[in-house]
């Protein structure tokens, strides 16, 4: 049996990382009878490698020799530790490598500073789900990932916001004030790394909300169609800044438009579903203590909530 050695990944590994997480990804969907995600590996993923930079201790490899059969990336952001990848390849699960990878990024949070412990997985990954939960993080809250595609779906049934929202694109880091403030309010702690990630991404556009001169609100705007986050100052606005989103997508030509939606959100839920998206994943967020006001939120991209 090879031995096994965990160590942080180089710039370079971070490829092979990804394609460690689709094959295991695309391994579990056929497990469970779901299409497997069709994603064409050409390059570094920009994100992997942002989350990587900012918290490079807790980005970390599994390797047999020279294999990497494992791969696992964590953050910290203030107070709050987030597991944001864990997957080992297939031929390796059930052989204590998650459990390893686990124990390795979690401490990398030292327990003076950080006091809440989170992650999102898959409702039917029942292995996942067990291993979290011994580690101190149950289940908390349902997340149900909405879609619409062009291709497939029947057109989606949308209507003017009730309130005129003006939509603002945000290019400079000295105009993240509010939405730092409202991310402490909504999101429980700041992280102004990742919205300066987001401004620099030409892949994405940050984009504040305003209610006249009032700011009301802010989301990202993924060109290949996803929103995540869409943060609120009052829950009153979530709706029609959703269907501002949606909107906006529409006029891009998106192939697809998708949200995150607690399922606890019952006003979204219905809004989204009444127009024409469908529920096309249903995911768990897992933590040590409940966080984040998930009537004002919708989840951002699922490796960092």
């Amino acid at each position: 049996m090879p031995r096994l050695s965990i160590r942080k990944l180089k710039d370079s590994e971070m490829k092979q990382a990804l394609r460690l997480v689709v094959n295991s990804g695309n391994a579990l969907m056929k497990k469970v009878n779901r299409k497997p995600w069709r994603i064409r590996i050409t390059a570094t993923n920009p994100f992997m490698l942002h989350l990587k930079h900012t918290d490079p201790d807790g980005c970390v490899g599994a390797f047999e020799n020279d294999r990497m059969v494992g791969f696992a990336s964590s953050i910290i952001r203030e107070n709050h530790w987030y597991l944001g990848y864990l997957f080992v390849v297939p031929s390796r699960w059930s052989r204590g490598i998650g459990r390893k990878l686990l124990t390795r990024v979690i401490a990398t949070a030292d327990p003076n500073e950080v006091d809440l412990f989170s992650l999102c997985t898959f409702s039917y990954n029942s292995q996942a789900v067990a291993l979290y939960s011994s580690f101190g993080m149950p289940p908390q809250s349902v997340i149900l990932n909405l879609l619409w595609r062009r291709e497939n779906d029947r057109k989606l049934k949308v209507r003017r916001p009730e309130r005129k929202l003006t939509m603002k694109h945000i290019d400079d880091y000295e105009k993240l004030g509010f939405i730092n403030k409202l991310d402490k309010r909504n999101r429980g702690v700041t992280r102004p790394e990742d919205h300066k990630f987001f401004i620099d991404d030409d892949k994405c556009e940050l984009v504040s909300f305003y209610d006249g001169r009032k700011p009301v609100g802010y989301t990202v705007l993924y060109k290949g169609g996803w929103v995540a986050p869409v943060s609120a100052v009052d829950p009153t606005y979530l709706p029609d800044m959703v269907i501002s989103c949606v909107r906006h997508q529409l006029d891009r030509k998106c192939k697809l438009i998708a949200f995150n939606c607690p399922g606890s959100n019952d006003v979204i839920l219905r809004q989204l579903l009444k127009i024409g998206f469908r529920i096309d994943e249903t995911l768990l967020l897992m933590s040590n203590k409940p966080f984040g006001n998930l009537n004002s939120y919708l989840p951002a991209h699922l490796a960092i909530f």
